[in-house]
C-alpha cells in the first residue's frame, strides 16, 4: 500500500475545534461533566479533530484515549479502556498506580493481566466471573474520578461503531456517572448503514437525548476547502479546473482528497494504490449479486435510478434493495436523500467500469 505523502493541513473545522474547546471550557469552570459526540463518514477527520484538539489542549486537561476495534464478534470487550489502562501502567510510577487504581484494583487484572507484575501490591487476580460487570463499571468509575481530582480529564474513546455491547453499556454509564466530575467524554462513529448495523447508531441517538451530550458531525470540504488543501500541499494555488475534478472525485472527503492529490501528475487517471488497496478490499468480501449491481452502477456514472438498475440487471425489487443494502454498507455506495442513490464512479471502483472487481488471492 502507498504511503500518503505528508500529513495535511488542518482546514474547514474552525468551527468543530472551538465547539471542543467550549466544552472543556465548561468542564473546567463548572466542575461538570459533558460529552460529545463526534459524527462522520470514514476519512472525513474525525481523528484529525481530536489530535488538533489534544495538541491545543497542552497542561489545560489530562488526556487519556482508546479506541474500540473492528472484529467480527465480541472477542475484544472494553478494548478501549483497555488501552487506557495500559497507557496509565506505562505512565505512571509504580508506587502511585495503586492508589490510582482504588482498592479493588486487583479486579482490573481481568482487564489487563500485565497489572500484576507491574505494581507489586495490586493483590491476586480476580477470576473473570467473580467480578460482575456492574462491579467493574463501578471500579472503572473510580479511577476516572481519581485521575480528575487534581484538574479536568478529558477521555477519548474512538470508533464506537465497533464496540461491543460491554464497551457501549460501559461508555453511557460514565457518561452519566461522571456528570459531577470536570471530566469532557469525547466518543467518535463513523456514520453508515454499516455503522447502524452495528448496533452504535440507537445506544448514541439515546445518548445524545441527554441534557449533558452534544453532537458534532463532521461535513465533507466545500469547494473553497479543496481549493486550500490543494494550495497547502502544492504550495501555490491551484487552478479552477483542477479543483473542480478533485471535488468530483473525492465528493469532498479529505482522506480520499489526499490520497487524488498524492498522484496529482494525472487527476483524471486510475486511483492511486492506496485508494485501489481500499476500495478492493471493502468490495472483496461481497456476494456475486452484489458484485454484478456494482459494475451496472460503475458503467452508469456517479448516480444511477433504482428503478433503472432493477431494469438492467433484470432483479426484482427486493432482490436489488438486498444489493444495494450490502453495498451501502460496505461504504461502496452512499444514498442520499433524493429519489436517486449516488454511486461511486467505475473509476473508483477496482477493475474499472467493465471489469469485475478484484477477488481475494
Amino acid at each position: 500500500m502507498a504511503d500518503l505523502p505528508r500529513r495535511r493541513p488542518f482546514i474547514g473545522r474552525a468551527t468543530e475545534l472551538a465547539r471542543l474547546r467550549s466544552a472543556l471550557d465548561r468542564v473546567a469552570e463548572q466542575r461538570e461533566g459533558r460529552t460529545v459526540v463526534i459524527g462522520g463518514e470514514a476519512g472525513i477527520g474525525k481523528s484529525q479533530l481530536i489530535d488538533r484538539f489534544v495538541a491545543q489542549i497542552g497542561q489545560a486537561a489530562r488526556v487519556v484515549e482508546g479506541a474500540c476495534i473492528d472484529v467480527a464478534d465480541d472477542a475484544l470487550p472494553y478494548a478501549p479502556i483497555v488501552d487506557i489502562l495500559r497507557d496509565l501502567v506505562r505512565t505512571t510510577p509504580a508506587g502511585r498506580l495503586p492508589a490510582l487504581l482504588g482498592p479493588g484494583r486487583a479486579e482490573l487484572t481481568r482487564l489487563l493481566p500485565e497489572l500484576a507484575t507491574r505494581a507489586a501490591d495490586l493483590g491476586p487476580a480476580i477470576e473473570l466471573e467473580r467480578a460482575s460487570q456492574a462491579r467493574l463499571f463501578e471500579l472503572l468509575l473510580g479511577v476516572f474520578e481519581r485521575l480528575a481530582t487534581d484538574g479536568p480529564l478529558v477521555i477519548v474513546i474512538e470508533d464506537l461503531q465497533w464496540a461491543d455491547r460491554s464497551t457501549r453499556d460501559l461508555v453511557a454509564f460514565l457518561s452519566r456517572a461522571l456528570r459531577d466530575d470536570p471530566v469532557l467524554l469525547v466518543l467518535t462513529e463513523r456514520t453508515g448503514e454499516a455503522a447502524a448495523e452495528a448496533g452504535s447508531l440507537g445506544f448514541l441517538a439515546e445518548l445524545e437525548r441527554e441534557e449533558h451530550v452534544d453532537r458534532i458531525d463532521l461535513r465533507p470540504f466545500d469547494r473553497d476547502e479543496v481549493a486550500e488543501l490543494v494550495a497547502a500541499e502544492q504550495d501555490e494555488p491551484p487552478g479552477p479546473e483542477l479543483v473542480d475534478r478533485l471535488l468530483a472525485r473525492s465528493d469532498g472527503n479529505p482522506f480520499f482528497l489526499e490520497a487524488l492529490l498524492a498522484g496529482i501528475g494525472n487527476v483524471d487517471a486510475a486511483l492511486p494504490p492506496v485508494l485501489r488497496d481500499i476500495l478492493a478490499a471493502q468490495v472483496a468480501g461481497l456476494s456475486s449479486g452484489t458484485h454484478d449491481m456494482l459494475r451496472a452502477a460503475a458503467a452508469a456514472g456517479r448516480r444511477v435510478d433504482d428503478e433503472l438498475l432493477a431494469e438492467v440487471l433484470g432483479l426484482s425489487a427486493g432482490r436489488l434493495a438486498a444489493d444495494l443494502r450490502e453495498a451501502v454498507g460496505s461504504g461502496i455506495l452512499a444514498r442520499r436523500e433524493t429519489p436517486l442513490g449516488t454511486v461511486l464512479p467505475g473509476r473508483a471502483l477496482p477493475g474499472g467500469a467493465h471489469g469485475a472487481p478484484r477477488r481475494p488471492g
